[in-house]
């Protein structure tokens, strides 16, 4: 078992999908090459959390599953709520995306600190925003993260289809190669 420590961001009451995913890579030696990586979420992270080894007797408890590869990993609550909270800079993303109907192109500089999958969450949510689409009110959690490989740099983002009248799908690609997709859900549907 390892627990992980993470903040609030801004106003939320949950720990985000992307952070949460970027905490587990982060427990992997650096020279890890994951491939073929899956994430579910089954419910908004209120709690701090703790990875652990795929157990199907764990799975009704789990806030999430990821899964590659190699690995088969539970993120489980722990007691404590987060005691830290962070100031969400999300914002700052927004001079580097460049949006064209149902398509953005995000070219953030290295120099930001934000991970690559933050910066997809990021990105769909902004193209999910758009008035032709859901609008600016319009609140999402993410729902499942599906990448052959951890990517960076320049990336697109293209808003495909609702799913099953409940999931929002976007496909990342770069330089031309998909890479996978990411659903969402709104939030009064998601679970938790």
């Amino acid at each position: 078992m390892q627990e992980i420590n993470l903040p609030l961001r801004g106003a939320r009451d949950y720990l985000l999908a992307a952070d949460l995913f970027d905490a587990v890579q982060n427990t992997f030696p650096k020279d890890y090459q994951a491939r073929d990586i899956q994430m579910l979420c089954f419910a908004k992270a209120k709690k701090e959390v703790r990875i652990e080894p795929f157990a199907p007797e764990s799975l009704p408890l789990a806030y999430a599953r990821y899964k590659d590869k190699e690995q088969d990993l539970l993120l489980l609550p722990l007691a404590q709520s987060p005691q830290r909270r962070i100031e969400d800079r999300e914002k700052e993303l927004l001079p580097y995306f460049a949006l064209s109907g149902r398509k953005l192109d995000a070219n953030v500089p290295s120099s930001l600190p934000f991970s690559p999958v933050y910066q997809a969450v990021a990105a769909f949510k902004q193209l999910l925003h758009q008035p032709q689409e859901l609008g600016p009110a319009a609140k999402f959690i993410v729902a499942r993260l599906s990448l052959q490989r951890l990517f960076s740099g320049p990336f697109s983002l293209v808003y495909t289809r609702l799913v099953g009248g409940a999931f929002y799908e976007a496909e990342i690609s770069q330089n031309g190669e998909a890479l996978g997709k990411l659903y969402f859900a709104r939030e009064q549907q998601a679970i938790g």
